[in-house]
């Protein structure tokens, strides 16, 4: 019985973490085409069972650029103005620091009946070297930029090659689209 329970939950977590595309059109102004991955956890700090701070993070391709999805959680409501974003310290010590497009303060959204959540999502529009940098080293922390301050996130080993999957996720897909 042990094992059939550790083998469910094996296969649970597994399943919860794994990249798949969730949009794949052709936009029918430009003729470009946009593939979306599913949205995964790239680090959260729970304090008694609220997300004091996280970031999810989804990876989209429109055309020949990538944008960094981004979706940021905080206990309480956070001020995002220009310049503000996310800085990536990647597995080789270099970081990528990252503007956000979008300004604005974090929303509340419920969950559940006791615990608040604040959330902002804001997007990244990513250069050439920097989708480069991605795609061949892991994340191994995050800090958020914000009006009033930052904070920072390390992520667990399990979710630090996410964004790589991401990438590679995408490319399969264009790839099988081609054949």
């Amino acid at each position: 019985m042990k094992k059939v329970l550790l083998i469910m939950l094996a296969a649970i977590s597994l399943q919860a973490s794994a990249q798949k595309i969730v949009k794949y059109e052709c936009d029918k102004f430009t003729k470009c085409r946009s593939i979306e991955t599913s949205y995964v956890t790239m680090y959260k700090k729970v304090i008694l069972m609220s997300t004091e701070h996280g970031i999810n993070m989804a990876l989209r391709k429109y055309g020949d650029d990538y944008i960094l999805l981004t979706d940021i959680k905080n206990i309480s409501p956070v001020r995002y103005v220009e310049g503000n974003g996310i800085i990536l310290l990647l597995d080789d010590d270099s970081t990528i620091k990252l503007t956000g497009n979008y300004t604005g303060i974090s929303t509340k959204s419920e969950i559940g009946s006791a615990v608040n959540a604040y959330n902002f999502s804001t997007s990244f529009n990513l250069t050439n070297d920097e989708v480069e940098a991605l795609k061949s080293h892991k994340i191994l922390s995050i800090r958020t930029t914000y009006a009033a301050g930052s904070f920072d996130g390390d992520v667990k080993k399990n979710n630090q090659q996410n964004v790589q999957k991401m990438f590679e996720v995408i490319s399969d897909k264009e790839n099988n689209q081609v054949k």
